[in-house]
């Protein structure tokens, strides 16, 4: 495979791909953390990192950092780079997320380690393998419902499908190019809604005023220029086939069988953002 810009060209290669599970590839360990009780552990130079971080992605720094007796004296272990990280623990987003280290660190217990073996896998074919797989990841927990935690059985379990090491390298070359690009069309993104912010801040506090306008600007209040209500549907009305939006306090939108308005509106959910 190739990457020219926004396309992708795709070459053939040859050889079998074959059924593998991570634990045929490699070991896996998990992290752990010295005795908060300990002052003599923390504050040293071993990197240590938590399991917040994997939502980096590509861990290059982290935060928290012990010393040489706190990782001697605990479970945690010194990771060599490029192991594929794995959040094993967390209701939130980082359980099932993947990462994948360039430099050398310790983790806490909540976060697996998949420890490379080039004889076999390229880190970062298989990062990107499971990333792609997160939601089954997560689905893998134990616990109801998928609710509980990931853990080095079910991570050992997971099976793959390995491509020839060649083809690996190839493909985890376009993805990671991929990767790039996205990176950095966010931060060009982000540098934008800065600049957006600050233009709001002077233009619609009046601070700078547009070439060819002026005069006073008039206070009002939001009722007396516009229309203001609530929404008039209920959870209990929304239906997964439903012909319209159906707008709750979540980043989903939902689906329901009747409509409130029938015209252009500003929608502010109950904690006020727009």
């Amino acid at each position: 495979m190739q990457s020219n810009g926004d396309r992708v060209s795709y070459i053939r290669f040859d050889g079998k791909w074959i059924m593998k599970s991570i634990g045929e590839l490699t070991k896996c360990i998990s992290g752990g953390t010295p005795s908060t009780s300990r002052p003599d552990y923390w504050g040293g130079t071993v990197r240590w990192m938590s399991s917040g971080e994997l939502n980096d992605k590509v861990i290059n720094e982290v935060e928290g950092r012990i010393t040489r007796r706190g990782l001697r004296e605990s479970s945690a272990s010194m990771l060599p780079l490029r192991c594929v990280l794995i959040g094993l623990a967390g209701q939130g987003k980082t359980r099932g997320t993947v990462a994948l280290n360039l430099v050398e660190l310790s983790t806490n217990q909540s976060i697996a380690a998949v420890l490379p073996n080039f004889q076999c896998f390229i880190p970062e074919w298989l990062y990107h393998c499971l990333d792609r797989r997160y939601e089954e990841l997560r689905a893998m927990s134990t616990g109801d419902s998928g609710r509980g935690a990931l853990n080095l059985g079910i991570i050992r379990s997971v099976s793959l499908s390995v491509p020839p090491l060649r083809e690996q390298r190839a493909i985890a070359t376009v993805l990671t190019d991929m990767d790039t690009l996205i990176g950095s069309l966010e931060a060009l993104i982000a540098k934008k809604r800065a600049i957006k912010r600050a233009a709001m801040q002077q233009l619609l506090t009046g601070r700078t005023r547009l070439l060819g306008f002026e005069g006073e600007w008039e206070t009002r209040r939001l009722g007396d220029l516009a229309h203001i209500t609530t929404g008039r549907r209920n959870n209990e009305q929304k239906c997964p086939n439903g012909k319209y939006p159906f707008f709750v306090r979540s980043s989903f939108v939902e689906k329901i069988n009747s409509f409130s308005y029938d015209c252009e509106a500003i929608l502010v959910p109950g904690d006020g953002r727009i």
